[in-house]
Parts: structure tokens; sequence; C-alpha cells
């Protein structure tokens, strides 16, 4: 419950969650029953999906490698939410629409997706959460590009999106570079 001032009324009302508690002097319009409705799963635009593959392909082969092998652990976990955990979650809410023709959401920070995923899938998914040990830090990281990849190809054979295969494969090499380092490698390259 909240309290606004009558000025911010119009942006109140697009929230289709809101509800009317008290408006004595009677300046707030009539609004329909609260309802989900402003936060259904909405269907991917081209460039919406190009940004979402974008974004994570380039966490997976520039960011994440290069902390992982400094051993940055709190910038690292932080990364791998934000660039990494994000984007799988908004294509995974993508398949998720595909599935229930956009009519459900997922809820708040994806609370509802073990309710819409695939056991498979959220399996999966369960698995890109780890400690700080880095080698299952590591095994998360490919999971994440295992699940991304496949669903990100669903999404976009469904819209008849392209899938940055290529940029997707030299990520995946890039990673797999950094992983097979030696201990005391003492650069990258």
């Amino acid at each position: 419950m909240q309290f606004i001032h009558i000025s911010k009324v119009d942006e109140l009302i697009k929230d289709s969650l809101t509800k009317v508690l008290l408006d004595k002097d009677h300046n707030i319009p009539d609004i329909p029953p609260p309802s989900e409705q402003s936060y259904l799963i909405k269907k991917p635009t081209e460039k919406l999906y190009n940004d979402c593959c974008n974004s994570f392909i380039w966490g997976l082969g520039s960011h994440i490698p290069k902390t992982i092998w400094r051993q940055e652990l709190p910038l690292l976990m932080r990364l791998i939410d934000i660039v990494l955990r994000e984007p799988l979650i908004q294509m995974l809410e993508w398949h998720i629409g595909i599935k229930t023709d956009y009519k459900y959401s997922i809820g708040k920070g994806g609370r509802r997706l073990k309710k819409f995923l695939e056991p498979e899938i959220w399996n999966d998914f369960e698995k890109t959460y780890t400690d700080a040990n880095y080698d299952n830090i590591w095994n998360s990281l490919f999971l994440f590009h295992d699940l991304f990849k496949k669903t990100a190809e669903h999404v976009g054979q469904v819209y008849g999106f392209h899938f940055p295969e290529e940029e997707c494969k030299r990520a995946l090499k890039f990673l797999k570079h950094v992983k097979e380092l030696p201990q005391d490698a003492k650069s990258i390259f």
C-alpha cells in the first residue's frame, strides 16, 4: 500500500495491479479491477531478441572469462547475475510466452519460472546457481551457454529471427581457452 500525490495518478493507473483503497475527493477515474495484464509476457521484437543475444554472448565471451581468470569473485558473481542470468531469464520468458500464448507472467524476479518450464529446462536452470568454488562456476558457465543457446535458437526459429551462431561459437571458444589456461598464466593470450 502506498500514498501518492494526485499529480502521479496517471502513472499509477497504468499499472494493472493498482487498486484504489481511498479517494475521498473522487479525483481518480474509475479503473478496472486489479489484474496481471501489465505484467504478462510480451512477444519479442527482433531488436529485443538481438539485444538479448548480444548481451549474453558478449558477457560470456569477454567480461566473464576475464573476471574468473583474475579470480575477482564479487565482481564475477555480480556479472553472472546481470550479464548472463538476466538475458537467460528473458529468453526463458519468451519461451514460456510461446508455450502459453503470452497469457501469463513469470512473476517478480522470475519467481514462477519453475511452474512454466519443462522439468529438464528447470533442472538445468537450477544448476546455473553455484557456490564460490571456481570449478563449479566454470561448470555453470557452460550450462548457461547451452541453455541460452538452445532457448534462443527456439525463440528465433519461432519468430524468424537470426541467432548469432558464429558469435556464440567464438564466445564459447574464448571461454574454453581461458578455462584451460595454466594457473600461473601471466596473460590471457
